[in-house]
């Protein structure tokens, strides 16, 4: 082989060896872009499950609220009826005690008669 033709593979092989630095570093890159999209991946995986843990808590306590208020409502017409129930009570009542005191009244002004 004569000199320039060593040479010419001498600067064939550098070529190459640069090359493959340049791939070697490109694929490092690639490593270190593909670890930061999975770490990346991950956290919003973890935070769709918090969102969606909070969504659900959020969730049971609308309805907890909706349950006792419907049972504060349900309260609230058994106090109505019952307070209707006991003012009608009181009105019979009432109405006796006038009919009982106008009989009364009518026999006493018989016993002074």
């Amino acid at each position: 082989m004569t000199k320039e033709k060593l040479r010419a593979n001498l600067r064939g092989l550098k070529a190459r060896v640069i090359d493959t630095s340049a791939l070697i570093a490109r694929h490092v890159e690639l490593k270190a872009q593909l670890e930061a999209a999975v770490a990346e991946r991950r956290r919003m995986g973890e935070e769709k499950a918090a969102a969606e843990s909070t969504a659900a808590l959020r969730s049971a306590a609308e309805a907890a609220v909706k349950q006792q208020l419907e049972a504060a409502r349900g309260e609230v017409q058994q106090h109505k009826t019952e307070s209707a129930r006991l003012r009608t009570r009181l009105s019979d009542l009432e109405a006796v005690l006038l009919s009982e005191r106008s009989a009364a009244s009518s026999a006493s002004q018989a016993a002074v008669k």
